[in-house]
């Protein structure tokens, strides 16, 4: 347990769930607010499109996707403002997005010309659809993840695929967090409170994840582990410190806070 939420674990899969997220709106949890104050307070305000810190990450998720499909017809679920979709659209990809937030999905077409659709995956027209599907850092933020995994598979395109990012809580600085939080009787918080948000509705382990995967029958042909870019993160300077120095040992004992999967439907083709 977290001041500002409750974490329990499915007994039968191991998945961790945030049992104080109020399931019935995820509308009104993700609004304009969230993009704006809470965003703003987590998050430094870092760059926009080719110029975004998680510009490497992304990059590296496309070259894995034009490894595994020809095509560039591509949509990114939970798309925000758009900084991928423009990314991606300089990268020669045809790209469209889809965002919950209504004020977000706003901001990227009338702020900077983007094609980001308001609403969700689960309810945009079976047609066109997509030779990649992105979800960079939103699967653990969705009220149902397997309907938002068998609506990304239903609009594939043959041989298409999934690409996504989560956080990773098999990893070094989640059980480093979680120790030091309960050995101190919840006195220290970071970076505990950093990494278990109370906006997520998940907590993924590489297990778990592949597992909600092959349950809508898409299967893992890509995986490695990633950090969140550390400049992206409004820190103190000794957050700051502890989080590199927490990121190198993760990244020495294989075991990085996020991670990066790219999925294919079980009967696809694959490359990698």
């Amino acid at each position: 347990m977290l001041p500002s939420h409750v974490i329990g674990r499915c007994l039968d899969c191991g998945l961790m769930v945030n049992l104080s997220f109020p399931q019935r709106t995820p509308t009104a949890v993700f609004d304009a607010s969230y993009h704006g104050d809470a965003q703003s307070l987590a998050f430094a305000d870092a760059g926009f499109g080719i110029e975004d810190p998680s510009r490497g990450i992304w990059e590296h998720g496309l070259r894995v996707a034009e490894t595994l499909t020809a095509g560039r017809r591509l949509l990114d679920v939970g798309a925000a403002r758009g900084s991928f979709v423009a990314l991606a659209r300089s990268r020669g990809w045809d790209a469209q997005g889809v965002e919950l937030s209504a004020d977000a999905a706003e901001s990227a077409q009338t702020d900077h010309g983007l094609p980001v659709a308001p609403g969700t995956i689960d309810v945009m027209p079976s047609d066109p659809v997509f030779d990649a599907i992105t979800i960079w850092d939103v699967l653990e933020h969705v009220t149902d993840v397997a309907a938002t995994l068998r609506a990304a598979k239903t609009r594939l395109a043959p041989n298409g695929v999934v690409i996504l990012t989560t956080d990773n809580f098999d990893s070094l600085i989640a059980d480093l967090a979680r120790s030091a939080y309960a050995l101190t009787g919840r006195r220290v918080a970071f970076p505990a409170a950093r990494f278990f948000i109370p906006y997520n509705t998940v907590y993924f382990t590489p297990e778990s994840l592949r597992g909600v995967l092959r349950q809508q029958d898409l299967h893992t042909v890509y995986s490695q582990g990633i950090d969140y870019p550390e400049v992206k993160m409004n820190l103190s300077l000794p957050e700051r410190v502890v989080t590199r120095v927490l990121y190198a040992a993760g990244r020495k004992s294989g075991r990085e806070s996020q991670m990066l999967l790219a999925a294919k439907q079980i009967d696809s083709p694959t490359h990698v």
